[in-house]
């Protein structure tokens, strides 16, 4: 699904995913584990027109393990491919409903399966950093 240098960028996070195992850990052991009952599917589905860039509107929804609660979101990826994989993955969503779903326990879950070096700062210079200095935010670095 993934090229092997795919990378996976959550906008409103200070990393990226490198590679399409880590990439791969994250969709199958982290996420599955932070959310009970997580499942997404296409509302939406526009293609440049040499199939090259895509951007899908989804939904989702989920249980939060650690209280109960319901978990929906709406988000919006923008994906670059290089052949029939995914080379790039940029991923808009509400990070607060997202935060508050997957509770205090995350940090630990995504240090229990990320493989070192895996995930990466954003460059000092991405939007992301623009965004939270506006907002902000003085832990985004």
């Amino acid at each position: 699904m993934f090229t092997p240098d795919a990378i996976y960028e959550g906008v409103y996070a200070n990393a990226q995913i490198r590679g399409a195992a880590a990439i791969g850990l994250m969709l199958g052991k982290v996420i599955p584990a932070a959310l009970d009952r997580f499942r997404q599917w296409p509302i939406g589905i526009l293609s440049n027109s040499d199939g090259t860039s895509l951007s899908i509107e989804y939904r989702s929804d989920g249980i939060a393990p650690h209280n109960g609660a319901p978990y929906r979101n709406f988000y919006t990826g923008l994906i670059r491919l290089k052949g029939d994989r995914i080379a790039f993955w940029r991923e808009y969503y509400d990070p607060s409903r997202f935060a508050a779903a997957v509770g205090p326990n995350f940090p630990r879950l995504v240090e229990q399966w990320m493989p070192a070096g895996s995930m990466t700062a954003k460059p000092a210079d991405h939007p992301a950093h623009t965004l939270f200095a506006l907002l902000g935010d003085n832990k985004s670095g």
